[in-house]
């Protein structure tokens, strides 16, 4: 018996269709999660670092309120108190008694140098204010003072001439 050959050997009379077969799923369907995920974890991560720096601003005011409060209470009575005439002896004076004591407070803190370094810069231009006031008062002080000597020198020497022929 012979097999009959449908379309003699020609090959497959059904083609290929142009198109997909199946509905494709594109590749952001699979990393679309992930994705999400990822910018979830990288806002989050934003979050506590925006909160982390508020919370280190937030300490350094804090050090540098209560520093500056000590400092400028201390700085005020030793210009009110002090006894020097000349300038520079009110300057030393002044360092060695309230600038350093202020830096060397800040730098007991437990915070970073950065931290410290901020709360000592906004600190020094205070510093230079304070140290001109105390000048000014040093200086003005020593005015009196040598007035008072040259007056006193004045009338001494006045009763002297009084008493020559």
């Amino acid at each position: 018996m012979r097999i009959p050959l449908y379309n003699k050997g020609l090959g497959e009379q059904v083609g290929k269709t142009a198109g997909q077969l199946s509905p494709r799923a594109g590749f952001g369907a699979f990393t679309a999660v992930g994705q999400a995920t990822a910018q979830f974890a990288q806002t989050a991560g934003d979050i506590a670092i925006k909160f982390g720096e508020a919370e280190k601003d937030a300490e350094t005011d804090r050090i540098f309120n209560e520093e500056y409060l000590k400092f400028s209470t201390s700085a005020d009575d030793s210009i009110l108190n002090s006894t020097e005439t000349d300038t520079k002896t009110f300057e030393t004076n002044f360092n060695k008694k309230i600038i350093t004591p202020t830096i060397s407070a800040i730098d007991k803190y437990n915070i970073t140098n950065k931290q410290k370094q901020i709360v000592k810069s906004k600190l020094t231009d205070l510093f230079r204010t304070k140290l001109t006031k105390g000048k000014q008062f040093t200086f003005n002080r020593g005015q009196v003072v040598r007035s008072n000597a040259a007056n006193k020198s004045l009338d001494f020497n006045a009763n002297k001439l009084a008493t020559l022929n």
